[in-house]
């Protein structure tokens, strides 16, 4: 009786890992079209999302020494405080990512400027609608908003960067936020 070869068990691996980050991409139910073979990856596509969520935990809030650089309305200013004290009392702010979290950043998606938010790639930067309006029960996300807050998020902190317009999609790659 022969013992498996490495390549294999290697294969084996792979496979199972596959079978695991795929049935996690349905549980989750993100996005996944698989258009493109060599950006098919399933592990990928999970890790892309996981690296994206954020753990709800307490985490300290730290500024910008430019934050926020404009006057905010009023309604932005409340969605801000209301921000704040979730992430102080380490509620889940993933729903302010909005719906890109899930239905898009399709790695394996035809559209290459549908696969990824250029901020977050580049630099690590998420962002966070700002809205107050609640979010109905039968839905996990905020509704999108006028006005965005860009972070770096790390372990128990997260660093507010800047509050700024939501972009149209180039804006989503502004080097001006990683100068703040």
């Amino acid at each position: 009786m022969n013992s498996p070869s490495e390549h294999e068990l290697d294969s084996e691996f792979q496979r199972n890992i596959d079978s695991i980050a795929t049935s996690l991409i349905e549980v989750f139910s993100l996005k996944f079209k698989q258009d493109i073979p060599n950006l098919s990856s399933p592990l990928l596509r999970w890790l892309d999302f996981r690296f994206r969520y954020i753990d709800p935990q307490p985490r300290q809030i730290v500024f910008s020494y430019k934050f926020p650089n404009r006057k905010l309305p009023i309604d932005t200013k409340k969605a801000l405080k209301k921000l704040e004290r979730l992430i102080k009392q380490g509620q889940d702010i993933n729903p302010n990512q909005g719906r890109g979290l899930i239905l898009r950043n399709d790695i394996s998606g035809e559209r290459k400027e549908a696969r990824t938010d250029l901020l977050w790639a580049y630099w690590g930067i998420h962002h966070f609608h700002l809205s107050n309006a609640p979010i109905p029960a039968d839905q996990y996300f905020s509704r999108s908003a006028d006005y965005l807050l860009f972070c770096l998020v790390g372990g128990n902190l997260i660093a507010f960067i800047d509050v700024l317009r939501h972009p149209d999609k180039e804006g989503f790659a502004n080097p001006e936020l990683i100068s703040a």
